[in-house]
This record gives structure tokens, sequence and C-alpha cells, in this order.
């Protein structure tokens, strides 16, 4: 089968381009705007914030896409720790302090 479309939503041989999960959220408060796969975010703390899939990853060796966006310049900072295979904790700072983004986009690959 040639590698295109259908391979990177599963039906050929690139499972490893596959995005199984991804969300933008409202930085301040965790409000989901659009998602797949999210069952929800928390906000634990300014620029700390955990996401809850609705269906698990195959393991935790995912790759993560973070692009927050702020009201404000400044160095950015962002980071991600994938705990399990159902729950992700990403992280964002503005010139070294952790800052809620005003939205944060967020995808899961594996």
């Amino acid at each position: 089968m040639p590698m295109g479309v259908s391979g990177i939503t599963g039906a050929g041989s690139l499972p490893g381009l596959s995005v199984r999960a991804w969300v933008l959220f409202d930085g301040a408060t965790g409000t989901i705007r659009k998602q797949f796969n999210v069952a929800g975010v928390v906000r634990n703390s300014a620029g700390n914030h955990t996401i809850t899939l609705s269906a698990a990853m195959p393991d935790v060796r995912a790759v993560a896409q973070l692009q927050p966006q702020f009201g404000s310049a400044g160095a950015v900072t962002v980071g991600a720790s994938i705990g399990s295979t159902t729950t992700a904790t990403v992280l964002a700072s503005l010139g070294g302090t952790p800052t809620d983004p005003t939205l944060y986009f967020v995808a899961l690959h594996g």
C-alpha cells in the first residue's frame, strides 16, 4: 500500500505519526475549546496543567507538541511529562515565571 493519508490515520504502516490526542484549552481555567480524545484538563497551578485522555495511548513513549499563546512578549519555556498512557502534564513559563497561556494547544503523537 502506498504511504499517504491512510497510513497516518492507521490504515497503513506509519503508526509513529498518529496523533493520539489533541486539545486547545484556556490556560487560566483549563476550559477546553476543542479536543480529540481528551476527557479533561485540570489547572494544577500557574502554567501547570494535567490532561486526561478519553482512550489510553499504546504506551508512554509519546511525543508532545506544545504551542502556548501568550498576551505579551518574552522568553517562552514549555515542557511535558507523559506520566501514564492516560495522562500528561504540560508546563509553560514566560520570562522564567510559570504563567498560564491565554490559549494552549497540545498534541500527543505516538
